[in-house]
Formats: structure tokens, sequence, C-alpha cells
């Protein structure tokens, strides 16, 4: 079991390293259809978004922006998004002039780095998992002891018959 799931980890993390790339920026225009907070069990969680003519929900944490957005939008204001190309993933947002953005829009090799650095950590676990593997394997083979050896009315003896010299 430890095998399987190290050598998962570590497939997932090549996976992750691989495909890692610095942000690639794409603007949107538009206007602000619908701008929600989203609380679990009385906390913040995340915002929505929907822009005018997109049926696009932008979920992102308000929190990994700077400045900080404020808490409400005004319907139907002009607003200009950043996304990551191909992706869903809001890297910053300009609201009358005043940008807010995640430090992947400021630093684009922020986004491919942080990817990395998880990608290494999951292939370290892999790693870790698949040396517990090893050691639980080894202890398990350590502590059965050797079966005792048969008696010698018990052991295989060659029938006697035809092709059998007999002294």
């Amino acid at each position: 079991m430890y095998f399987i799931a190290g050598a998962a980890l570590i497939a997932v993390g090549a996976f992750v390293f691989v495909t890692a790339h610095p942000a690639d920026p794409v603007k949107i225009a538009s206007n602000v259809a619908d701008y929600q907070l989203e609380t679990k069990n009385g906390d913040y969680y995340a915002n929505h978004l929907k822009l005018a003519g997109d049926s696009t929900d932008y979920v992102f944490d308000r929190r990994e922006f700077q400045p900080s957005l404020p808490d409400e939008l005004l319907a139907n204001a002009p607003i200009n998004i950043w996304v990551d190309r191909g992706t869903k993933n809001v890297l910053a947002i300009d609201l009358s002039g005043q940008l807010y953005s995640k430090q992947s829009y400021r630093d684009p090799n922020f986004m491919r780095e942080d990817n990395q650095h998880g990608a290494e950590a999951l292939a370290v676990v892999g790693a870790i998992l698949v040396g517990v593997g090893f050691l639980v394997r080894w202890l398990m083979n350590r502590r059965t002891p050797p079966p005792p050896p048969l008696p010698e009315t018990e052991r295989y003896t060659p029938p006697e018959g035809r092709g059998r010299l007999v002294p």
C-alpha cells in the first residue's frame, strides 16, 4: 500500500512539476453583472464574480489581492480583469483605475515556482512513503521466523522403479 501511494504521489508531483508555467495574463474588459461573498461556517471562503454577457463564474480569494478588494462592487460598473490564459484563475482586477493584483500577476514566474515547490513536496512525501513501505516490509520479513526443517520421514523421496539406479 505504501509503495502504491508513494508512486502515485511521485507521479502527480512529476506531472505538476513538468506542467508548471509562468502566469500568462489575458485581459477581459466588461461590466460587473454579479459579485457575491461566500462563507462557510460563518467564515469567509471566496468571492464570486460574474461579468455582463459572460456565464463564467470567476471564483477567487480576495485576501490574495493587494491592495485589499472592496467588499462590494457596483452593478454595471466597468471592470477589467486579467485571468491566466486558458483558466478562470483571476490574477488582477482593475476598478475605476485602481489595480488589485495577486503576486502571480506582479511576478509571472511566482506561479510556476509556487507550483514547482508544491510538486517537489509531493515527490518528497511520495519518496518517504516508498521508504516506509521498504521499512515495513523489512520489519515484517525480519519478524517471521524461518520454517523448521522437515523431519527426515516427510522429505520427498523419488519413487523406485524404471530409470533409477538402485545400489
